[in-house]
């Protein structure tokens, strides 16, 4: 068992004193079963038209809010790796799930009015979870094959009503075939990467 905790203390010339405690575990179980957690909280001041470059080649409105506040959130973090062996070959279970509240952020809404783009402060929920589980495997020597599947859920509070993040997919498969010649100079990789349904 290991267990690093960190504190981290800067000082904002516009918003003073900032503290971002964070803490990392990982255990193993046995040499080929490990998991690790983490848990920390994040800051940021977001930059408004950097950031969001793309809304400045529409023909939609800007409106940015009054007093736009740095973002802030909690990050929270599971993973889970197991090492195995089938038929003489070696392979890799990956399981991760992620989680991240805002309790501050800026909204940039392009859903509640069609001609024109808000940028806010938050005001309600905010949140992002995230699955996925992974399998790497080693069918013949030289040839690996990797498939993993993701889920989203991205919820955002958009003038009151807590709503999916728009364009991003709920669900995500990745199929990937990797093989590397015995001299090593030559490798060859196939991707095949599906997206599922998203909001616009």
């Amino acid at each position: 068992l290991s267990v690093v905790v960190g504190n981290r203390l800067d000082y904002h010339n516009t918003y003073s004193w900032i503290y971002t405690p964070r803490l990392h575990a990982r255990y193993n179980f046995t040499e080929d079963i490990l998991i690790r957690i983490s848990a920390g909280r994040s800051f940021r001041v977001p930059n408004i038209y950097s950031d969001n470059l793309s809304m400045l080649a529409s023909s939609r409105q800007i409106v940015v809010g009054p007093d736009v506040q740095p973002e802030r959130a909690w990050n929270y973090g599971f993973n889970a790796t197991w090492r195995f062996e089938w038929k003489e070959r070696g392979g890799t279970l990956n399981f991760d799930a992620y989680r991240t509240e805002f309790t501050s952020q800026l909204v940039v809404d392009r859903v509640t009015a069609f001609d024109k783009v808000s940028l806010y402060n938050l005001n309600g929920q905010s949140y992002s979870n995230s699955a996925q589980l992974a399998i790497d495997y080693e069918v013949l020597e030289g040839f690996t094959v990797r498939t993993a599947y993701k889920m989203d859920d991205v919820r955002v509070t958009y003038n009151d009503s807590l709503q999916r993040k728009p364009l991003v997919p709920r669900n995500r498969m990745l199929l990937n075939l990797a093989y590397e010649t015995p001299n090593e100079h030559w490798r060859f990789d196939y991707t095949i990467v599906r997206e599922g349904r998203k909001r616009l």
